[in-house]
């Protein structure tokens, strides 16, 4: 399982935004952060055409490869935070098969 950190560094390495670390803020994003802002999840998942299936417990993302990223309750709290994260983890499965 990926921290956080990882997840949104291959995220934003396929989303072509440049990683930088805040070395004394709790996030590692100063202004880019899909794990936990709506909008930048949303634009994630528009630009990498990412299909988003949600429901009652969980949230599943298909990427354009055909791979299926989950997250649910156990994962997140609320739907909006499973939602985030799956999109975030899609990003980030296709991030990491880039060279």
């Amino acid at each position: 399982m990926k921290t956080d950190r990882e997840l949104l560094e291959l995220a934003a390495k396929v989303a072509g935004i440049p990683y930088k670390a805040l070395p004394h803020s709790g996030s590692c994003w100063e202004k880019w952060d899909p794990l936990n802002d709506d909008g930048d999840a949303l634009r994630l998942a528009v630009k990498l055409t990412l299909e988003v299936d949600i429901c009652l417990s969980g949230v599943a993302v298909r990427t354009p490869h055909g791979d299926k990223i989950l997250a649910d309750d156990r994962d997140e709290k609320c739907i909006y935070a499973a939602t985030r994260r799956a999109i975030t983890r899609a990003a980030a499965a296709i991030g990491e098969s880039m060279p």
